[in-house]
């Protein structure tokens, strides 16, 4: 039978909330219906958004009930008609994240989570020296053993092996008033308010734009080891490994309205819709077999190394490594009227007006599927799988090492994953090991790709999921952290 209660509710957070006294809510036998407040002081819109991104304890008798506990559906029951309780929120936690690391910025410290151990066994330890100085995060970039740190006042923090730009004391008195950051496996680049560009770290990354003009620049573009950037003009200016990019000499990147980058080339589109490459011409690099037909492009799109583009008319045209995707003689019959494709590291997805899904790359056969007509809401990617979510809750996963016999029993594992909680949670949580979600009582389910099984986890009442190449971070609503990989 349902019971009125008095709620006495205490934000502790920086934002400018009024504390609540005697605000109504309507209990149950097993929890409180928080849709129910009968609110003065604040709309139900603010209080709800309050309730999603706080934790919250539940205080009764000057005991805190935990909703995780044996007897808390029995003590709720027991409440009598005008009980009071008190409901104290206090922020979750900011979590930034890159491809593997983490920095968690609670309300007592800010911690980083990730590689570090293999990377560099000093990372925490020299992150916890400079750690008192980030403040307002804005973005977090890395590359393969350091960290750079954007805050909100354009001031950049660095960590990790001085080699690989963890170390940027050469250029500090440059770094100020930055805007954005960008990095390759070995070096960082900053775009200033004055649109300069900084580069430090490893030479053969990058790091070295000594006699590069680099002026009004926008934004800039990168594979492994080099950088393209490009100005207001839509000239493009590049530098680091020549292999790999670096090296722009024979081509003319003029007028370019849009870049694409593998991990080892470049491709541009410019003002005519023509489409111009260079880097590594087994990866991308020299399209010179598909040229002619590389005219009116609207959008490219790349594996690790190979390109997609798309022109006007929907039609797909391939170039680059067979292995990742850049021949499909044996299926260019179907890729016509496409409308999107996805990515990860060695597949093409590619989906047309009809919903069909068709998908190619690494060294297999290509898998077309069009017997099934996806009507989906959303599709997830990460380096190794597509995770497609239909709009009655199912997921479908199709790994980047799929084959024929194995994605139909992919396909009826995942169908078993029903009733996601799209109130809190409308996405998945995807990454190189696990597909985390919520189901609708907020308990996390777990599917872990490499023992190809679901899990129906221990976390119950969790608030939030983050996630990233390697790792999760299940956070609770009473504010306990777990930390996945």
């Amino acid at each position: 039978m349902d019971k009125l209660i008095n709620i006495n509710l205490v934000t502790l957070s920086s934002e400018k909330y009024p504390i609540i006294l005697n605000v109504n809510a309507i209990l149950n036998s097993t929890f409180l219906e928080f849709n129910q407040y009968i609110l003065t002081e604040l709309s139900k819109t603010e209080l709800k958004s309050k309730l999603d991104n706080s934790f919250i304890k539940y205080i009764y008798n000057n005991n805190i009930i935990n909703r995780d506990c044996d007897n808390y559906k029995q003590i709720f029951s027991q409440l009598e008609n005008n009980t009071n309780i008190t409901i104290i929120l206090q922020d979750l936690p900011k979590v930034y994240s890159t491809n593997n690391y983490f920095i968690v910025d609670t309300n007592n410290d800010t911690i980083l989570l990730g590689y570090s151990e293999v990377d560099d066994p000093k990372l925490s330890e020299k992150f916890n020296k400079i750690k008192y100085k980030i403040k307002n995060i804005k973005k977090f970039s890395e590359t393969y053993s350091a960290i750079a740190i954007l805050d909100e006042n354009g001031n950049i923090i660095t960590c990790g092996r001085k080699e690989d730009g963890g170390d940027s004391s050469e250029v500090d008195e440059k770094l100020i008033n930055i805007k954005q950051i960008f990095n390759t496996d070995g070096a960082f680049a900053a775009i200033n308010e004055k649109n300069e560009v900084i580069t430090w770290g490893n030479n053969f990354y990058g790091s070295d734009s000594t006699n590069i003009k680099l002026n009004n620049i926008e934004y800039i573009f990168s594979t492994i080891s080099a950088f393209a950037a490009i100005n207001d003009k839509g000239d493009v200016i590049t530098w680091g490994d020549p292999n790999y990019g670096g090296d722009s000499s024979r081509v003319i990147l003029k007028n370019i309205k849009y870049i694409c980058a593998n991990e080892l080339a470049f491709a541009a589109i410019n003002d005519k819709g023509n489409v111009i490459t260079w880097g590594d011409q087994y990866n991308g690099g020299d399209s010179s077999s598909v040229q002619s037909k590389l005219k009116k492009i609207t959008k490219i799109y790349s594996t690790i190394g190979a390109f997609a583009a798309i022109n006007e008319y929907g039609e797909v045209i391939t170039w680059g490594h067979r292995n990742y995707g850049g021949d499909t003689n044996k299926i260019k019959s179907k890729l016509i009227n496409i409308k999107k494709i996805y990515t990860i590291e060695k597949l093409f997805l590619a989906i047309n007006k009809k919903n069909n899904c068709i998908i190619w790359g690494n060294s297999r056969s290509p898998l077309i599927i069009e017997s099934y007509s996806f009507d989906f809401k959303y599709i997830y990617t990460n380096d190794l799988a597509f995770c497609i979510n239909t709009n009655n809750n199912t997921f479908f996963i199709i790994p980047e090492n799929y084959s024929n016999s194995n994605l139909f029993e992919f396909y009826n594992q995942i169908h078993a994953i029903k009733n996601v909680n799209q109130i809190i949670n409308k996405e998945i949580y995807l990454n190189n090991n696990f597909l985390a979600t919520l189901d609708i009582n907020n308990c996390v389910i777990i599917y872990d790709f490499n023992n190809n099984m679901i899990v129906k986890s221990i976390f119950r009442f969790v608030k939030k999921i983050y996630s990233n190449l390697g790792f999760l971070i299940i956070v609770d609503e009473i504010g306990n952290y777990y930390f996945i990989d």
